[in-house]
């Protein structure tokens, strides 16, 4: 079953693991609270499930080393745009 699916990373820079099932499609990036949130289309029947590297680093902020972001995610503002975080897949282990 396809559904949409939220996954709450923190609003943090590093490398962050989150588990999802294999077949999942990102539609957004938005802060939600204190969260960065990521909503992905998901198929459900989909086992098991992965672990997923995900980046977040901050405007101007050098990225990791050993971080390689193979794709950009989305954006996330806090604080009215005073704080802004970008959101990337990545084959890196920094976690």
């Amino acid at each position: 079953m396809r559904t949409i699916h939220k996954y709450q990373i923190s609003a943090r820079p590093h490398v962050q693991l989150v588990a999802t099932p294999k077949d999942w499609e990102p539609l957004s990036v938005q802060a939600q609270g204190n969260c960065i949130c990521i909503w992905a289309l998901v198929d459900t029947d989909s086992r098991p499930l992965v672990d997923r590297c995900i980046l977040v680093v901050a405007t101007g902020e050098e990225l990791p080393e050993d971080a390689v972001a193979e794709k950009y995610l989305g954006t996330a503002q806090f604080l009215d745009g005073g704080l802004v975080w970008h959101v990337f897949s990545t084959l890196g282990h920094g976690v």
